[in-house]
């Protein structure tokens, strides 16, 4: 009797690692390879940077922000901007998003999540 839990046990061992298989590494399904080699966001034609000068730190405040701005449909991705080495804070995040975008709606909604005075870099 063992020998046949044994064979369900390999047997839902190869399904469950084919079902993982399958999937590859489309795990990010909002992403694409483009020739440079570089990742860039499905419908992410355009970039901005904005200033988010309330948000105090990466690991509370930031993922607030990407939360607040990716609920907009029109937003790809959002990323923390590059941190300078000294380990200063740079309040800033990269939007990746579409032509339909509206930034003065994005500033609001970070108003009113409680981070005032946001503002375009780029």
């Amino acid at each position: 009797m063992k020998p046949v839990f044994y064979l369900v046990a390999v047997v839902a061992a190869v399904g469950i690692a084919a079902g993982i298989a399958s999937t590859g590494t489309d795990n990010q399904p909002n992403q694409t390879t483009v020739a440079n080699g570089e990742v860039t966001p499905v419908g992410a034609s355009e970039q901005t940077t904005l200033l988010v000068p309330d948000m105090h730190c990466q690991f509370a405040c930031f993922p607030k922000v990407k939360e607040n701005l990716e609920a907009d449909g029109n937003v790809a991705l959002v990323e923390l901007a590059e941190q300078p080495d000294d380990g200063s804070f740079n309040p800033q995040v990269i939007i990746n998003h579409g032509e339909n975008f509206d930034l003065e709606a994005a500033i609001a909604s970070l108003t009113d999540a409680g981070y005032a005075d946001s503002e375009a870099v780029q």
